[in-house]
């Protein structure tokens, strides 16, 4: 598909794409191709190996990983039992950079919750950027790391009555102010 200034000029102001320099933008560009997908439609599938990236430009994907119960990575005919909802994503999100950034399948089942278009960047031009740049590659460094960050959060919460109890925003108030800390075992911790 043809992706004239109209389609990109919003996308180049964002985050993370200001990051590259003018030429490393073209480069990305000219990896890019624009993809629609209907509602129900699988963008990611948990335990397969990326492509590509997804950069979402309009509509909404939901997001599903295995419950605490499930096995990493479930066979293709149990993926959607053991699956749980985790997130919802829009414009603006990327879908596979963890995967193309440590080299390791997918992690979740991504799915179009409606019509959705997205910029696609092939594995090979996500990967150039991400080797080249080290400002592309300390965003995406850290968008990985907000996402586990993310599902230890939500399974502490999950795991504490007390932290269930709380409302939305005391939840958003906690996640600004908090920190994570995993302390391995016999460590002492002084607060």
């Amino acid at each position: 598909a043809d992706l004239g200034a109209q389609d990109t000029g919003w996308m180049l102001d964002s985050v993370p794409l200001v990051l590259l320099s003018r030429r490393e933008q073209d480069a990305l560009i000219a990896g890019m191709s624009q993809r629609t997908y209907r509602r129900g439609a699988t963008l990611a599938r948990i335990g397969e190996e990326h492509d590509g990236v997804h950069f979402i430009i309009e509509g909404q994907a939901a997001v599903y990983a295995p419950d605490e119960h499930a096995a990493i990575h479930p066979t293709k005919a149990q993926d959607e039992a053991a699956l749980e909802l985790v997130a919802h994503v829009g414009p603006g999100s990327l879908i596979g950079e963890t995967s193309l950034a440590l080299s390791r399948p997918a992690s979740a089942t991504v799915k179009a919750q409606g019509n959705l278009r997205t910029f696609f960047i092939r594995r090979e031009t996500f990967q150039d950027g991400y080797e080249r740049s080290a400002e592309f590659k300390a965003y995406v460094d850290n968008l990985i790391r907000l996402h586990e960050r993310a599902q230890a959060l939500t399974a502490l919460l999950s795991e504490n009555p007390l932290l269930r109890a709380l409302g939305p925003d005391d939840v958003e108030r906690l996640l600004q102010k908090s920190w994570l800390l995993q302390p391995g075992r016999g460590a002492e911790i002084v607060a």
